[in-house]
């Protein structure tokens, strides 16, 4: 239904139609939305789950999530690499998101960022 946002920077709350989830921020790599609508998909470290809600009160419930494109939210903690030229972020499970070119400059530089600290 609606996120329950975040207690500290380390940890990710949600809640899905019956149950209450937290995850530790550091499992999740992504979030997309769904092909189903009103739904996102959540890509974790050790699993993935798909729960109603969207990007924009995940993104204001999770400021330590990063929208890379209009479809995604990522953990800046877990890219692994960033292709300028195709506009695709690699996360560190091998996944591969979009970015768009508005978003570019803003992710590349929270990239550098998360590198230097």
């Amino acid at each position: 239904m609606k996120p329950l946002g975040i207690e500290n920077d380390e940890i990710f709350d949600f809640q899905t139609q019956h149950t209450a989830i937290r995850i530790p921020l550091n499992q999740v790599i992504y979030i997309e939305t769904s092909p189903q609508k009103h739904y996102v998909i959540l890509h974790g470290t050790n699993n993935q789950m798909t729960f109603r809600a969207n990007l924009k009160d995940l993104e204001k419930a999770s400021p330590s999530l990063v929208s890379c494109h209009r479809s995604y939210l990522i953990n800046p903690k877990n890219i692994l690499r960033i292709n300028k030229l195709k506009r695709e972020v690699e996360m560190t499970d091998g996944s591969i998101c979009p970015f768009s070119r508005t978003k570019a400059k803003m992710l590349i530089d929270t990239f550098k960022r998360r590198n230097l600290q």
